[in-house]
């Protein structure tokens, strides 16, 4: 190397660089000005034979020297300004390759860009991070900007070279453009730490690349208001098959069992990049399809989303919380949804959760709560129902957290709807026992009436438990079947909003059982869905009422859903035994007859039953009847008709004479016996 040039070049930077050590290559790679008409280029390629410029208004070529054995080149040029080029890179096997060089090109984050990121309000940072397109000094390509805290150095790894990218000062960010490369080209990023770790990773902020979608008039979008009847239905789309086909497929379904929503189980945030949909399930633009489809249905579209993607003490971080917040934003706006489940909350609010005294430290107050996660979904509670003011938000909370739904000023967590995971547990392993040994476990059947209005519950059972439940509930497959039939029917009609799949707990191989079990859920769902003592205007503790709840024994309960109109009243009797209730004694709160509406099993459907005057259950009235096993039944309350009352009164009347005449009799009959024996 020519002596001039080896005096220009800055070694300390250059041994830095090929250490991975550098955190601003671009002020010694490319094109540095060193004096008057004499711009220095330098380069770095690792295991280069020989580099040549190649100038691209003239197509001419400058040999650059080398600079050491490690693949550092440089060059010495005279001119007035700095021209566009390419490095013409020779390897050891002698392959030639044309590379651009994006040293070459000024790229900086915009001042707002950087202000909003380190005030935690950035909520669109899939647009500054990540792999955008832009236009610099005339030239498309891709911008590439990532974060790191602790990195020496941050390399890009694209179409097979490697790219070492400066840090922004004053800041945390990485930036590099590269001309005439489309973002969806697959890349990688290296973070290269002072230990001589080097973790390389996918992007978490870079997003699909898919063809544009257009939506057409989605009129629907959010059209159903949070105070309206919400019935959502879960919907966990299979990998084999194209997710439009499944949506067309199970719409019939939700238009008979009259559902509002779906909730989207495992559709997005691939676990390698939060903006990407799973790879399994297809596309961004499938998915807004998808969307698109149940829309001009007029269904909802609710999808999971799951923040639990940090060790705790990362909560603490400005950066990652607003990028929560932001890919949050992105998923409801870029598929349309209609509300979210923030899920799998209670491993990051709770710093104790699933680990050992030791293995955790409390907050600054000395509690378990997590106190940056907490404020993290208020956060995105927040920002999301400020901007989309119709939008329903479920929050999935396996532990005792209060307040989950009430309001953000009074101290809750801001959610629409919170999952009632305690009721499905005990109700699942109610239903998972020997019917003999049910008895031990009646407190299942009755303990979320303790707390069921206290918040606003979503009653759920998730179907990914499918197997292991239809595995563990006890009997034949008949068997099994009547059990989930009367564990729906009584599901139902418990108070609190609903979600789930019954059928879909029945493998897929016993295709009839499955098919029996879908009609009979239709059945319950849709009459759910128009029962004004179901769905009552204003659901309180006075719309449903304990007929009897404490004999375990009989392993089952009765109740009675109402509204303030007696004609309203249905009573409910439950029997999770094996043995058949030939003679069963219910009390009832009404006089009139009561007409089996409703039997899981289906042999007492139609039966009705007349009122007797005898107390039982602390009612004044009550009916015999009898009760199938694994069986629930709904019986409609029928006042006695017109014509039925004036019988009634005739044959009481009737029978009152009678005991009158009776009563004169006796009297006459006893004034003569003693006229007869003063």
């Amino acid at each position: 190397m020519k002596d001039k040039v080896y005096q220009l070049m800055n070694w300390p930077k250059i041994e830095a660089l090929e250490y991975e050590e550098e955190e601003m290559p671009e002020a010694l790679l490319g094109p540095q000005a060193v004096g008057n008409n004499v711009i220095l280029y330098q380069c770095y390629f690792k295991d280069a034979k020989k580099v040549s410029i190649v100038w691209t208004e003239t197509g001419k070529k400058t040999a650059m020297e080398p600079a050491d054995e490690n693949g550092f080149f440089a060059a010495l040029v005279t001119g007035k300004s700095k021209k566009q080029y390419q490095f013409l890179v020779e390897i050891e096997n002698g392959e030639k390759l044309l590379v651009e060089d994006p040293y070459q090109f000024t790229f900086t984050v915009s001042d707002e860009d950087i202000q909003k990121l380190k005030s935690g309000i950035h909520y669109k940072m899939q647009e500054c991070l990540g792999a955008n397109e832009a236009t610099i000094d005339g030239i498309e390509g891709t911008k590439y900007v990532f974060y790191s805290r602790r990195s020496a150095s941050v390399a890009l790894c694209l179409k097979g070279m490697k790219y070492y990218m400066s840090k922004q000062p004053g800041t945390n960010l990485f930036r590099i453009f590269i001309p005439g490369v489309s973002t969806r080209e697959p890349f990688t990023i290296q973070f290269h730490g002072y230990d001589g770790v080097v973790r390389q990773v996918y992007s978490l902020f870079d997003r699909e690349r898919t063809e544009s979608h257009t939506w057409k008039k989605d009129t629907y979008w959010m059209y159903e208001k949070k105070n309206d009847f919400f019935f959502p239905f879960p919907v966990h789309f299979k990998e084999e098959v194209p997710l439009l086909e499944q949506a067309k497929d199970i719409l019939p379904i939700l238009q008979s069992q009259r559902n509002t929503h779906v909730i989207l189980d495992n559709v997005y945030q691939d676990k390698d990049n939060l903006f990407f949909a799973a790879k399994d399930f297809g596309s961004v633009t499938a998915l807004q399809t998808v969307v698109e489809f149940f829309h001009k249905n007029h269904i909802g579209v609710i999808a999971r989303w799951n923040p639990n993607i940090f060790r705790p003490a990362e909560y603490r971080s400005t950066f990652k919380r607003n990028l929560l917040v932001s890919n949050l934003l992105y998923w409801i706006e870029t598929l349309h949804l209609d509300g979210y489940v923030m899920d799998s909350l209670a491993p990051m609010l709770y710093l104790d959760y699933g680990k050992k005294d030791g293995e955790w430290k409390p907050n600054i107050y000395g509690g378990v709560e997590n106190l940056e996660a907490v404020e993290l979904v208020k956060h995105c509670n927040s920002v999301a129902s400020k901007m989309y003011p119709e939008l329903i938000l479920i929050g999935n909370i396996a532990a005792i957290w209060p307040n989950a739904t009430k309001d953000l000023q009074m101290g809750g967590l801001g959610f629409t709807y919170r999952f009632n995971t305690d009721m499905e547990e005990k109700l699942l392993h109610y239903i998972c026992t020997e019917p003999y040994s049910r008895v031990q476990r009646h407190n299942a059947l009755i303990y979320h009436l303790s707390y069921v209005h206290s918040e606003n519950f979503l009653n759920a059972f998730r179907i990914e438990k499918e197997n292991a439940v239809w595995n563990s509930i006890p009997g034949t497959g008949k068997e099994k079947v009547l059990t989930l039939k009367a564990l729906c029917a009584f599901w139902i009609s418990q108070p609190g909003l609903k979600v789930a799949d019954f059928a879909s707990l029945i493998p897929e191989k016993e295709k009839k059982l499955r098919q029996e079990m879908q009609e009979f859920q239709a059945l319950c769902f849709a009459d759910y869905a128009q029962n004004p003592a179901l769905v009552p205007e204003k659901e309180d503790a006075s719309n449903f009422q304990w007929i009897n709840n404490v004999h375990g024994e009989d392993c089952g309960v009765s109740y009675i859903r109402t509204t303030q109109y007696e004609d309203d009243c249905l009573l409910y009797i439950t029997n999770f035994s094996q043995d058949i209730k030939d003679i069963f004694r219910v009390g009832v709160p009404f006089e009139g007859k009561y007409r089996v509406v409703m039997d899981s099993t289906g042999e007492t459907e139609g039966e009705e039953y007349l009122v007797t005057e005898k107390p039982w259950d602390g009612r004044n009235y009550s009916i015999l009847l009898t009760v199938p096993a694994l069986s629930c039944l709904v019986l409609q309350y029928v006042p006695y008709s017109e014509e039925e009352i004036f019988r009634m009164v005739e044959a009481k009347a009737d029978l009152y004479r009678d005991r009158l005449r009776a009563e004169a009799k006796l009297k006459i009959a006893t004034r003569k016996e003693r006229l007869r024996n003063p």
